[in-house]
């Protein structure tokens, strides 16, 4: 991982497409005055959009362009924190992910996904779709003060537990 050894980073791991919101990621990051990197990990059709945003919002230090990774999970399992801003997310495999490696999470609070396993004391770190001031806030919260996650959190997606889920759904 090159970026051990650094200052604190917080990740964002996912397409740089436009549902993602990385314009209302960078605004955060930016008004949470963390003084931190944010790893951007992935690639997609938004990237020359967010790179400009990136100027604009004077980051260009700050935030890392970290493309596509075969395996992402070494750069994440440092992380101080994985922040989703997306308007929309299905199951997220990059909430799961960061978790699985012990990695505190931040994300809005989009239709589906998210608030489906981020729950119990995990649900603190949801915020509002659009509300870019308190995305800013939990950014800035959980970086000085990164919950502390248990695993028993991903117990209700091992792959037995949603298999027998599924099962009782189609008996009923």
């Amino acid at each position: 991982n090159p970026y051990v050894g650094e200052k604190p980073y917080i990740v964002h791991l996912g397409r740089l497409v436009p549902v993602k919101r990385h314009d209302r990621l960078l605004e955060a990051f930016a008004l949470s005055k963390i003084d931190a990197k944010l790893i951007l990990i992935g690639e997609g059709e938004s990237r020359e959009f967010i790179e400009e945003k990136v100027l604009s919002l004077g980051l260009n230090e700050k935030v890392v362009f970290a493309g596509m990774q075969r395996n992402p999970y070494a750069i994440m399992k440092d992380a101080r924190l994985l922040v989703l801003s997306s308007d929309y997310e299905g199951l997220s495999m990059a909430i799961l992910e960061a978790l699985a490696l012990g990695v505190p999470v931040v994300s809005t609070d989009c239709p589906s996904g998210p608030g489906e396993i981020l729950r119990g004391y995990l649900e603190n770190a949801l915020v509002p779709v659009g509300e870019t001031q308190q995305l800013a806030a939990m950014i800035k919260k959980q970086y000085e003060t990164p919950a502390n996650i248990a695993t028993d959190i991903l117990k209700r997606f091992d792959g037995d537990q949603v298999i027998g889920q599924y099962i009782d759904l189609m008996k009923s």
